[in-house]
């Protein structure tokens, strides 16, 4: 396809404009279109998040708080949506190529309510003929050497790929096996980590209810509650209700103490 010039605008002595410039507009533009993604502005509880190891993110997350502790463009996460829209044309070619739907495709699915409210999501893949649900996560080295080690996700990411399976299975697709593909964001494809397991309801099930009991708690006490709900070592300083040193939670959480331990260890054997 050639360039039409004519169709572009023209701004004279436009190649005068200071470089440094030319790197604020357009680092303007991709952040405002990252930021301002489906995925950044989701505000209800997701299948990724019904089992977060932190009750309290999850009472914060239930009450609608507005986030504390903004961490910038979250550019991880983009690369990996980026990644998860390059796979999906993969599939929907290979769909196109068999003349069938062997593969559904960032399928929503509800899995489940909570207080009357249903839980939904887009599973990544759901393959018909294997009866399995794929969960891509694109990864970073340190992540990918744990999953690796420990031949199994955490609690959290197995729950989401179980949940996913219920969802199918609730609307009469059959999946009797869930996986993650742990794929490296900066690596080679043959890096990385495929784990399955067979589908096991129950695992969905305890987490819905952990949930419902907090979000239970959480409607009739308010920011009261977030007090009674226990914390986890869940990476604090970069949770988005994070406020260091905080002694009033409805402003901000002041984070698990084992996080806080780890934080000042680390500072200390660096300066030591």
């Amino acid at each position: 396809m050639s360039l039409d010039l004519v169709t572009l605008p023209f701004v004279p002595n436009g190649g005068d404009t200071p470089i440094s410039l030319v790197k604020e507009d357009l680092d303007h533009i991709i952040t405002n279109d990252l930021n301002n993604s489906p995925r950044s502005l989701q505000i209800e509880i997701g299948p990724s998040e019904i089992n977060h190891k932190c009750a309290r993110w999850l009472g914060y997350k239930q009450l609608a708080t507005p986030t504390i502790n903004e961490q910038g463009l979250a550019w991880r996460p983009a690369v990996g949506t980026g990644v998860h829209s390059l796979l999906e044309g993969v599939f929907r070619r290979t769909n196109e190529m068999l003349g069938t739907t062997r593969f559904l495709i960032e399928q929503r699915v509800t899995i489940g309510d909570v207080c009357g409210q249903p839980i939904r999501g887009s599973c990544d893949l759901a393959d018909r003929v294997n009866g399995i649900t794929v969960d891509w996560k694109i990864v970073g080295p340190t992540t990918l050497r744990r999953v690796k080690a420990e031949k199994k996700p955490s609690d959290e990411y197995r729950a989401q790929a179980h949940a996913y399976a219920r969802g199918f299975n609730t609307a009469g697709v059959p999946m009797d096996r869930v996986s993650i593909y742990y794929l490296p964001s900066n690596g080679e494809f043959a890096e990385g980590y495929f784990w399955s397991e067979s589908y096991d309801e129950q695992i969905v099930l305890n987490a819905l209810k952990r949930l419902e009991a907090i979000t239970t708690l959480t409607k009739s006490m308010g920011t009261a509650a977030l007090g009674l709900l226990p914390t986890a070592d869940a990476y604090c300083t970069r949770c988005p209700y994070h406020r260091a040193g905080s002694q009033d939670l409805a402003q901000g959480c002041p984070g698990d103490p084992a996080a806080l331990n780890r934080a000042t260890n680390s500072i200390t054997s660096l300066i030591a």
